[in-house]
């Protein structure tokens, strides 16, 4: 892991200078990048999502019976959205769109969107985010055509706001319990 582009006050320009997983095209995490899955993720246009989260050597996210988890500075939660050409068969031929990082920093949690080249081989930083131009058929056999919005780095806070501060909204006891 790279821990230097973790805490970098500026983010790498590349998802890959992190080092988070072991190919170009992020689809097999490094060790201490685990994935989890939520039992009631929010419904995203339909995309697939792939869940990491990364916690520092020697440190431990800390349990709450309510709320999301405490976890230590350094801590990065990673999302991947994505599609399938076929939705009815999520394994083949997924096109990522963009992976967002929630970084943990002793000042708080900082937001970092990447968005994926036509080549899926790597994520370029967008904090200024993006429209991506999606195809796919769904799980009812339509062809649906969105122009997915990645955020920018303020609309992060729209959905992961909690008293003023950006915050995690998914690994929690009640969502990560299976």
């Amino acid at each position: 892991m790279n821990t230097a582009a973790i805490a970098a006050e500026r983010p790498p320009e590349l998802l890959s200078a992190y080092h988070f997983f072991r190919d170009a095209g992020a689809r097999t995490p490094n060790d201490r990048v685990t994935p989890y899955n939520l039992n009631t993720p929010l419904y995203s246009d339909g995309a697939l999502k792939f869940r990491y989260v990364y916690v520092p050597p020697g440190t431990q996210a800390q349990y709450r019976d309510e709320g999301v988890f405490e976890f230590p500075v350094g801590t990065v939660l990673i999302k991947t959205f994505a599609f399938a050409a076929d939705m009815r068969q999520p394994t083949e031929n997924v096109r990522f769109l963009e992976t967002r990082l929630l970084i943990r920093r002793a000042e708080g949690w900082v937001a970092y969107p990447y968005v994926w080249n036509e080549a899926q081989t790597e994520a370029r930083l967008s904090p200024i985010g993006a429209n991506i131009p999606v195809n796919f058929t769904n799980e009812q056999g339509q062809a649906i055509a969105l122009d997915w919005a990645v955020p920018n780095r303020n609309q992060c806070k729209g959905c992961h706001d909690l008293a003023g501060n950006l915050t995690p909204i998914g690994p929690s006891a009640r969502n990560l319990n299976r």
